[in-house]
């Protein structure tokens, strides 16, 4: 599969510029000869840069899908001086110890004099997953936190928290995405038409 991470910038400015068209800079992360042992064909699934003082810092993701069934999706960390280029993966870091088999897409948001929060899809049914960062570089993983009813509720199947959207004080909004119908994803594996499709929810949440 061989995932990578692409460096594009909008050739409008300003907020007009957000529906692009966008610019290929250049690759941010890939496989290669730089890939740590965890790492898996699938390549980098996901890549969130974010700042810690002067420098940068990015949790980013890889599975093993070079096996069936699929046994582990894990996620890493790199650091830079820029957001733009000389990203080094943190070997002696890797693989960070969020979830023990599932975990995609992590969202990192700096909550000002607390520390930093990260928000992700795990495999915990109905729930999404986080965790907290004092230093934004050492993680401690919280418990899940659940958002939908399952079967009771429009979402069959959690996906993927969207981040955290400040509302002022203490509050904050989660937007995540579901699946309508629970998935199918033995059929999608075998390259069978998916049986369902998305949509988006939120859920307001109070950081103590």
């Amino acid at each position: 599969m061989d995932g990578r991470i692409i460096h594009g910038i909008s050739v409008v400015k300003g907020y007009s510029g957000i529906g692009g068209p966008y610019k290929e800079v250049g690759i941010v992360m890939g496989p290669g000869h730089e890939s740590d042992k965890w790492e898996g064909l699938q390549g980098v699934d996901s890549f969130f840069p974010y700042k810690v003082g002067d420098k940068w810092y990015a949790i980013y993701g890889s599975a093993n899908t070079e096996q069936l069934p699929i046994k582990r999706w894990a996620n890493g960390m790199a650091f830079s001086k820029s957001i733009n280029h000389g990203w080094k993966r943190m070997t002696d870091k890797n693989p960070q110890e969020f979830e023990p088999v599932f975990i995609e897409n992590q969202v990192v948001t700096e909550i000002p004099g607390k520390g930093w929060i990260s928000v992700y899809d795990n495999n915990v049914d109905n729930t999404f997953g986080w965790a907290y960062s004092a230093d934004g570089i050492n993680w401690k993983r919280g418990n899940p936190v659940a958002v939908t009813k399952g079967e009771q509720g429009w979402a069959k199947e959690m996906r993927t928290p969207l981040g955290l959207v400040h509302e002022g004080g203490n509050k904050y909004t989660v937007f995540y995405t579901a699946f309508k119908d629970v998935a199918d994803w033995e059929g999608l594996f075998n390259n069978k038409p998916f049986n369902t499709h998305g949509a988006i929810g939120f859920v307001e949440v109070l950081l103590q």
